[in-house]
């Protein structure tokens, strides 16, 4: 009889637990995207692209504010691309060593004392280091396009220190 008790409470343990597990709760995931006829290609020259500023005075760079550029020490650039279909956007992420001083604004890898250099888009807006937020979304046209940036150097912090500017910045590519 005892047997018979405790077999009958383990089969009611049993049973509440088996409702306690079918008893969970349920969502949904709901995903989207685009699905692209096909994008575009980096043109061979547009895979390394070299900026050279020649000799800057160092005047022309702390004569702004941190993470400010001028003209005479800015310089622009092209990114190409090809055969690119005309229903699609891109947007461009510059990756590279932020500033600690001015790091929504100027990368610093490799560069003298205090120097840094600022990115701004076609329409002269500053892109952040590492972050695809603040690029603008450039709308393709049916074949070769040109994606065009400016570079600009920068003090970081105080002024700069003359010496020799040297430094890589990758950057990615998004399709919309």
């Amino acid at each position: 009889m005892k047997m018979k008790h405790i077999s009958l409470a383990v089969l009611l343990v049993a049973g509440f637990s088996m409702n306690a597990a079918n008893a969970a709760e349920t969502g949904t995931l709901q995903f989207s995207g685009n699905i692209l006829s096909s994008t575009c290609g980096i043109d061979a020259a547009s895979l390394t692209v070299p900026v050279d500023f020649g000799t800057v005075a160092i005047s022309s760079i702390n004569g702004s504010a941190a993470g400010q550029t001028t003209k005479a020490a800015e310089k622009d650039f092209t990114i190409k691309l090809n055969g690119c279909p005309s229903d699609v956007a891109a947007q461009v992420q510059f990756n590279g060593t932020a500033s600690g001083y001015t790091a929504t604004k100027a990368f610093v890898g490799g560069m003298p004392n205090n120097t840094g250099v600022v990115i701004k888009d076609a329409t002269g807006l500053a892109v952040t280091p590492n972050s695809m937020a603040t690029s603008e979304v450039q709308s393709l046209t049916a074949g070769t396009n040109e994606l065009k940036y400016t570079m600009g150097l920068t003090k970081t912090f105080q002024n700069v220190v003359a010496g020799t500017i040297n430094s890589t910045i990758t950057y990615v590519i998004s399709y919309q």
